[in-house]
């Protein structure tokens, strides 16, 4: 990966990060709350492939997201342990979002899907600064 690539995909996955955000914002307001739950997963998960791209890496898989996320942010004390709790929190509420029909997912549970996903994104961007 060039640095010109690596450049070109902090900013996409952070713009994407971004655009999931909005959409878990426009689909709290249309009172969809199991779509509040997916996009904001989807924000988060953009925001930490930013973050590996930034360092040159790529994962897999999700999980390996949150792997490499650990391994290179947590542990070097760069990120919040408690930040990737919640990406692994939001990757775990997003599948029963999307494939468990029977769950029912409140308002006040997309209000906080939404705040934590806020927050692991502005910790991310914080990180990205001169990148992005």
């Amino acid at each position: 990966m060039t640095e010109e690539n690596r450049r070109e995909n902090v900013r996409s996955s952070v713009q994407r990060g971004e655009q999931e955000l909005t959409l878990a914002k426009n689909a709290l307001r249309d009172g969809f709350p199991h779509a509040v739950i997916s996009h904001a997963y989807f924000a988060c998960f953009h925001h930490a492939m930013a973050l590996l791209f930034s360092e040159g890496l790529q994962a897999k898989s999700h999980s390996g997201v949150a792997h490499l996320v650990n391994i290179h942010f947590v542990r070097t004390g760069r990120l919040s342990p408690r930040l990737l709790q919640l990406l692994s929190h939001q990757q775990k509420d997003r599948e029963t979002a999307d494939y468990d029909v029977l769950v029912p997912f409140t308002e006040d549970m997309a209000h906080e899907a939404i705040e934590d996903a806020r927050r692991f994104a502005l910790a991310c961007r914080a990180l990205l600064q001169g990148i992005v």
